[in-house]
């Protein structure tokens, strides 16, 4: 928490590192063997000491809920309702976090109406793509973000300064208020 400037959020990624007593059903069908011991890692002495160092810090217990988890983090799905907390869907273009050679990817529109659904619910999308070994995104990934950035530049309006609004969807049309103008945008 110190030498990098001002952080927001300290994003703690490892579910299956948690109190024996917290493992449950979500837990148990990742495939995570029920560990022997209790993997305690003391969330809150950990949130404390980097909040001496960074005021302000949302705190993410990925998995493991509780009052350290301020910051809510669904994977590979889209809440079917709005979260008033700060939120993000944690979503990939293909199937993996990671590199798979010849990975099939969302089609651009597919990735488009997942982020006006997310941002008209008051969320954020995290769009995961895995490099190569190399550090190269393969061609189809490549496509598809300039597709994603060209709808982005005509229709950024709509998803950049924004605020969720209680009517957040209206049929299959789902809708954000902008906060310079007031007025309701796909």
């Amino acid at each position: 928490m110190t030498d990098y400037g001002s952080m927001d959020i300290l994003w703690l990624d490892g579910g299956w590192v948690r109190p024996k007593e917290t493992v449950n059903a979500e837990v148990l069908s990742w495939g995570a063997p029920i560990p022997e011991w209790s993997q305690d890692i003391d969330i809150p002495k950990i949130a404390a000491m980097a909040r001496r160092k960074q005021p302000g810090l949302l705190v993410v217990d990925r998995t493991v809920h509780g009052p350290y988890e301020n910051y809510q983090t669904p994977e590979q799905r889209i809440p079917d309702h709005k979260i008033d907390n700060p939120w993000e869907s944690c979503m990939t273009l293909g199937g993996a976090w990671g590199y798979v050679p010849n990975e099939s990817f969302k089609s651009a529109p597919k990735v488009i109406a997942s982020l006006i659904e997310i941002v008209a619910k008051g969320g954020s999308l995290l769009l995961g793509v895995g490099p190569g070994a190399d550090g190269t995104l393969q061609q189809p990934i490549i496509d598809r973000l300039t597709e994603i950035g060209k709808w982005m530049d005509a229709n950024g309006e709509a998803i950049y300064n924004t605020r969720s609004t209680n009517i957040y969807q209206d049929g299959n049309v789902f809708l954000r208020v902008l906060k310079t103008a007031e007025r309701c945008m796909l």
